[in-house]
């Protein structure tokens, strides 16, 4: 995925990337869409708490909860998170960050991490 300009809608902040239409090509073209962050998503619909996350986006999941940890008060983060590894593609290291934020590794499948949140 190639980053684009962020433009901001009323309180939404949407994204605007790039990408390809078939991954296994190195079409760098790619298709034009609009995205919101989950932090604006989130938000939208008034949520309060979140029971569980349960986020594959194929290598992209340090795009999307990076700045959502970043930017979401504490009162907002997932009680579970439930996270395929695709730490080799990450740009930062969400599993450190996790357990920066307060949450514990409880579970591990071939592909998948399981964190819960401590406090």
């Amino acid at each position: 995925m190639r980053r684009g300009r962020s433009f901001s809608i009323g309180q939404k902040m949407i994204e605007e990337v790039r990408v390809r239409a078939n991954p296994q090509q190195r079409d760098t073209n790619g298709i034009r869409v609009s995205a919101a962050t989950l932090l604006s998503v989130v938000e939208q619909q008034g949520l309060n708490h979140i029971d569980a996350l349960k986020i594959d986006i194929e290598g992209s999941e340090d795009d999307v909860l990076a700045p959502y940890f970043r930017d979401a008060p504490s009162r907002i983060w997932p009680n579970l998170i439930i996270i395929e590894d695709a730490s080799g593609t990450w740009r930062t290291d969400l599993f450190s960050l996790f357990k920066a934020k307060g949450y514990l590794l409880v579970a591990r499948s071939k592909l998948n991490a399981i964190y819960r949140r401590s406090d």
